[in-house]
């Protein structure tokens, strides 16, 4: 759909609101002195108030009408085949100078007077086209035309070239491109490729506007790939794909879908080959290409991560203050650039899917990259490495972590810091671990530039959230966040202080192991077991400045819980984490680790038990019916009337998975003075479960169905997060409630 002329003003700051506003009351009524009639044409109206200069409205009706198939001679956008269809004696004639095509019926010209009736309806009889006048203000007008023929006479009447539009539109430069063009003269080489390879033009830049200039769609790998037929593909010669980069990837009787990064390839050869009548192009980047490859001819060098160098600018190293070991120069002489450009491509395609964590993992006969995406591993095909050359990639990023190169016994842990093009700060945390195969590696990716979620964005709900604001405000107390690894306890931690933080009669103080991200306005230390200094130590010192909160990365022992509760009880406010599952086993691990129940139940404010569940992506929503099996165990009683299920059907936004990001499935206990009692008398786990749930706890599995209501999680995705006994004491409950010709509980 087109997108509007006022739309497109606006969103380029050229015009305001208000003044498209009087515009279009100007364009419904007309004005006699600016010599504007009703239902004038906007651009019109514009220009007659002077709000936009003519080439200005030019380059936006071509933008709007998506023709690029013009060149910027002097101040003026001409289109070369519009030049060639209107001859030089016309122009003179008539003293227009033919400017660019809207439509195949309508063209626009400049003029520098305004033109008669009679003698616009002589032009358009002349032309054959309805003909648009922009009035300029250009006493050369005629000096302009005569130019512009002479310069056309010389060049020929083709259209413009990519290079032509890089440079008008300023991706490049003149000196630069031809420079380009004698290479590619020279080695018959692709101007894209020379330009691209040289960091002259980014590679995503110069193919959006090879795509406009040609007029063919542009798609990129994860368009393709879970469509691909590879037996189409291996029906022709894998020399005639790897040379002419050319993939077809899907037949429909007689025609062959086709993605090329060349698109003025012959395809007369691939035709006799395919023996198809009609060819569908689409267009793709040299690397989007490349990845197709890779994954079809999975033997073959075709050097997707090898040949495409990261550019030093797209990926710097960000300097991390620490002491760490010095590294041998003669160590850093043994690797190779090779290895060097696969490394930092492997880090930038990480960046780009919004991994995680990065897994190189060796095994017998092969090397596999995985990705982990929204907590779900993924084998990343495409970026293949060949088994000979995992030993040399694994050794560069653990040169850059600072690691011993030559201990491939032991594991080891390190870190290092990129920056990107766009401003953004990624600390990769690195583990390297032996396995009977030879190293593999972890390397966690933590953006430190991200903002941090709102409690909203959490998962939080506004009732809770509302309790959770006022609760933090409290002088003193103890909140616990409990789950398993990767259940994003740091990250609710994080946004908890980031929000306290924004006072500024508050000191806040954090021990952490290790510091995932730097904070304003809070003084973090990290844990270093090797000198000593433990959670317990650092909470012993911070107690001598004074701090108001207090995070502590995780009470593991008994020392560090004695000394949060000590901190607690001496008027500070405390956040620590727990490995349990539920709120109420989070009671229990504390009095195993011998704290008194009574210091316990006087300093306990809440615990939060949490997990993270995938969010349908927004993109490719789509209704579904989940199995009877799931709709049995959630919905005993029968699903409510009306209800309706989502789930993702898999986009290129979401790279096919159906889910993009997460939210936080929560169980909120908020310690009450029944709860306390049941602490200090050491209830069992049944006895606080049932009766927290009495007075309000939200369970965790009807936290999950309630995000399955607001259609934020499919319901397939509980099963993978909330533990099973609790989907067991959910059926139970409904089951009674049926039994007992109860009202079944709402959700």
């Amino acid at each position: 759909m087109e997108i509007r002329l006022g739309d497109i003003l606006i969103k380029k700051s050229l015009i305001t609101r208000d003044q498209l506003r009087d515009v279009l009351m100007l364009q419904q009524g007309g004005d006699e002195k600016l010599g504007l009639k009703r239902g004038e044409k906007l651009g019109k109206v514009l220009l007659a108030k002077g709000h936009i200069a003519p080439m200005e409205l030019v380059r936006i009706l071509c933008e709007q009408k998506g023709n690029i198939d013009f060149l910027l001679i002097g101040n003026y956008l001409v289109e070369p085949m519009l030049v060639a269809s209107i001859t030089e004696k016309v122009a003179e004639r008539f003293n227009i100078l033919p400017l660019v095509s809207m439509d195949k019926d309508t063209i626009i010209v400049a003029a520098n007077r305004v033109i008669p009736a009679d003698e616009h309806d002589e032009m358009e009889n002349n032309i054959r086209k309805k003909i648009e006048v922009v009035i300029v203000d250009d006493k050369n007008l005629s000096d302009n035309i005569k130019q512009c023929y002479t310069m056309f006479n010389k060049r020929g009447m083709s259209g413009v070239r990519i290079g032509e539009i890089l440079v008008r539109d300023k991706y490049l430069s003149y000196e630069d491109l031809e420079a380009a063009l004698q290479e590619s003269a020279k080695t018959q080489r692709m101007l894209g490729k020379i330009l691209i390879e040289k960091g002259k033009v980014n590679e995503k830049d110069f193919f959006q506007m090879l795509s406009m200039q040609r007029k063919v769609p542009l798609v990129s790998a994860y368009d393709i790939l879970p469509i691909l037929d590879k037996s189409l593909v291996k029906s022709i010669s894998k020399a005639f794909s790897l040379h002419n980069l050319v993939v077809p990837y899907l037949k429909e009787g007689s025609k062959i879908y086709t993605v090329t990064a060349e698109p003025v390839v012959d395809l007369d050869e691939f035709r006799k080959a395919m023996k198809c009548k009609e060819v569908d192009i689409k267009l793709a980047t040299y690397s989007d290409i490349e990845m197709i490859l890779r994954t079809i001819y999975a033997d073959t060098e075709v050097q997707v991560i090898e040949e495409r160098d990261v550019k030093e600018e797209e990926l710097k190293d960000v300097p991390i203050e620490d002491e760490l070991a010095p590294i041998k120069a003669e160590d850093i002489g043994t690797l190779t650039k090779k290895f060097q450009k696969i490394s930092s491509n492997l880090l930038w395609e990480g960046i780009k899917m919004r991994a995680s964590d990065i897994h190189i993992e060796n095994y017998e006969k092969n090397t596999a990259v995985r990705f982990r995406i929204d907590g779900t591993l993924y084998d990343i095909k495409h970026l293949q490495i060949n088994r000979n050359n995992a030993g040399g990639i694994i050794n560069v990023l653990k040169v850059q972590s600072n690691l011993d190169i030559s201990e491939r016994r032991r594991p080891q842990g390190g870190r290092f810091r990129k920056k990107t093009t766009d401003g953004g700060i990624y600390d990769f945390r690195v583990q390297s671990q032996p396995t009977l195969h030879g190293e593999n590696l972890v390397l966690r990716i933590l953006n430190q530039t991200s903002s941090f979620f709102t409690l909203d964005e959490l998962g939080f709900s506004s009732d809770v959230k509302a309790k959770y604001e006022k609760l933090i405000r409290n002088p003193s107390g103890l909140i616990l966040i409990t789950g398993p690894t990767g259940s994003g306890k740091t990250t609710t931690l994080y946004s908890t202080l980031s929000i306290l933080s924004k006072g500024l009669n508050k000191k806040i103080v954090t021990i952490e192991d290790p510091v995932e991200y730097s904070l304003e306005r809070v003084q973090q230390s990290q844990v270093k077991d090797d000198i000593g200094y433990t959670f317990a130590q650092a909470v012993r010192a911070f107690l001598r400045e004074d701090p108001d909160i207090m995070l502590i990365g995780e009470i593991r022992d008994h020392e560090t819980a004695i000394e949060a509760m000590r901190a607690s009880q001496t008027g500070h406010l405390v956040f620590s984490t727990l490995h349990t599952n539920n709120t109420i086993e989070s009671v229990q691990r504390l009095i195993d680790l011998d704290i008194n129940p009574s210091t316990l139940a006087s300093e306990l404010l809440l615990i939060i038990s949490q997990r993270l569940a995938k969010k349908i992506c927004n993109d490719c929503k789509k209704e579904y019916r989940p199995s009877k099996e799931l709709l049995d165990t959630f919905y005993p009683c029968g699903v409510p009337s009306g209800f309706v299920f989502y789930k993702g059907a898999g986009c290129k936004d979401c790279g096919f998975t159906g889910h993009r990001g997460r939210i936080a499935i929560m169980e909120f206990w908020f310690i009450d003075t029944e709860s306390k009692r049941l602490i200090i008398e050491k209830a069992d786990f049944n006895e606080m479960l049932t009766s927290s749930l009495k007075r309000g706890m939200i369970p965790m599995i009807k936290d999950a169905l309630m995000k399955v209501e607001a259609g934020i999680i499919p319901l397939d995705e509980i099963p993978n997060i909330v533990p099973y006994f609790q989907i067991m004491n959910w059926k139970d409950e409904q089951a009674r409630f049926v039994a007992e010709k109860k009202e079944v509980i709402s959700i």
